[in-house]
């Protein structure tokens, strides 16, 4: 669906910046059932594929034009993973994850950036030095949802930290 989040969607809590199932037991769920994907490309095209690449997967999709469009979605309500292109018309994508990253309360949220740029070995580039995950083009899907699948990794082992800090933190008198 373009322009937001998936009604069907159950709504998760926020704990420590990353959001999480409540059970009936006043345990959290280690990690959201559905995990809200920010793509932001400037190509409709990119949004399609990637709708056909995540149909039937635990990721629900919110796509921005614009690095403009992606900050206010995400001082919003932020996605568990943003996805952007390096180059787009107006801020890069570069600019974008910096402005990410100064943010505290979306600093945490695994970025992947996806880019023709590549360097003289072949390798491909981030000049942000910032991304999680970088992730060369032509997009295939396997490759996508390898990368997405270490990003769900490093949300799980952010949330783990979180609850360790939690239940060790000192108790303080009343």
């Amino acid at each position: 669906m373009i322009g937001g989040h998936l009604a069907s969607a159950p709504r998760l809590h926020s704990r420590g910046g990353r959001r999480v199932k409540p059970m009936e037991n006043n345990r959290t769920y280690q990690g959201p059932t559905k995990y809200r994907l920010l793509l932001v490309d400037d190509d409709n095209f990119t949004h399609e594929m990637m709708e056909l690449f995540l149909r039937n997967t635990e990721y629900i999709l919110i796509f921005a034009f614009n690095a403009d469009d992606a900050l206010r979605i995400i001082a919003s309500d932020p996605p568990d993973i943003v996805i952007t292109d390096a180059m787009m018309p107006g801020e890069s994508g570069f600019s974008l994850i910096g402005k990410i990253r100064a943010q505290p309360a979306s600093a945490r949220i695994p970025i992947l950036l996806w880019t023709m740029l590549t360097q003289a070995d072949g390798s491909v580039m981030d000049a942000s030095g910032k991304a999680d995950f970088v992730i060369g083009k032509p997009l295939y899907r396997s490759n996508m949802l390898e990368n997405l699948d270490k990003a769900k990794q490093l949300i799980e082992h952010q949330i783990a930290i979180d609850e360790d800090a939690r239940c060790t933190a000192p108790l303080t008198p009343r």
